[in-house]
């Protein structure tokens, strides 16, 4: 192990070499300085992110500080939603696009509205939690013949969550429950206030949440929520079974291929920023999160732990299989 850091320090300080964490499976990369400059340039999709001429720290300070002390928080908690030498913040890795927000200026801001709209989340019927909740919510289901095991994941949620489209949800179904009426101004803010650097340049995030902020997933899962709601109500076929962990879905599909064909064009027909990608059973084995459900021939689910080829195992768990 100590010959390991070592070698690893030794990678790092080679400037033609980018050493990264992976964000799943506790692994590490190395990648040739090239081709990470390269994939960055790729992340910068200018439907998500635009180029601006200087550092937007101050401006947003200003701003966010004119925002808070208009909406009647007491003075003494607006204090702690504001860091007070924030700093410019950058990409943390190559392949998927997060933005670190540690000591950016709204950061204390998101988890302070993080907060406030965690109890109005994950209250629906198809929510998940974590695989753990996953088992508990199939436990007892039987499939018959016809039934098929298929997943939905949409594709890079965070950096496609329609913001505006959340905010008004924000507004029109969870004030009437009780969320304070500021909140929702202070979301959109949060979210349209992101920016970091790279190679000297600074970005702003123009569409979508940030992957980093801590109000991001709970925004992302209550527009998912939004969403899976309307669209499956205006859905011809619906699914025996719908279970979902932000933006993977687990579903048990009964109407056959063609309709299931069908059913997945209606989810990507009913926003232009939110497209799903499917993967059906093989083998009568389909893994969710990280278990892998498998049909038995009595129709009956037998679940098992699932692991990628690129986990490292680091955290080692005994393989147990159980059948609901």
């Amino acid at each position: 192990m100590v010959g390991e850091k070592k070698a690893l320090r030794s990678i790092k300080e080679k400037s033609e070499i980018v050493v990264l964490p992976t964000d799943k499976g506790n692994a590490t990369v190395v990648m040739d300085r090239k081709e990470y400059d390269d994939k960055m340039m790729n992340l910068l999709d200018p439907a998500t992110y635009r180029k601006i001429k200087k550092d937007p720290t101050d401006k947003i300070v200003r701003k966010m500080k004119k925002l808070i002390k208009s909406t009647g928080i007491p003075a003494e908690q607006q204090k702690g939603l504001f860091v007070q030498a924030p700093k410019i913040h950058k990409p943390d890795v190559p392949l998927r696009p997060i933005v670190s927000a540690i000591n950016s200026p709204t950061y204390q801001l998101a988890k302070h509205l993080a907060k406030i709209l965690s109890p109005f989340t994950g209250n629906t019927e198809s929510y998940v939690r974590d695989s753990t909740h996953f088992v508990e919510s199939v436990k007892g289901v039987k499939l018959e013949a016809g039934d098929m095991l298929v997943s939905f994941d949409v594709e890079s949620l965070f950096t496609r969550v329609p913001v505006k489209d959340a905010v008004e949800g924000l507004r029109r179904k969870l004030i009437p429950e009780g969320l304070p009426e500021y909140v929702p101004n202070l979301v959109e803010y949060c979210l349209s206030s992101t920016y970091f650097s790279w190679k000297g340049e600074f970005y702003e995030q123009f569409e979508g949440a940030a992957m980093g902020s801590p109000l991001s997933p709970v925004i992302a899962n209550f527009y998912m929520e939004l969403f899976e709601e309307d669209a499956l109500k205006k859905s011809q076929w619906k699914p025996k079974l719908w279970l979902r962990y932000v933006d993977d879905t687990f579903v048990i599909w009964q109407h056959g291929q063609k309709r299931l064909q069908e059913f997945l064009d209606h989810l990507n027909s009913q926003h232009p920023m939110i497209k799903f990608t499917m993967e059906t059973e093989t083998a009568k084995k389909l893994p969710f999160l990280d278990v892998l459900v498998t049909r038995t021939t009595n129709g009956d689910i037998e679940l098992g732990v699932y692991r990628k080829k690129t986990h490292t195992n680091s955290e080692q768990r005994d393989y147990v299989k159980e059948r609901t």
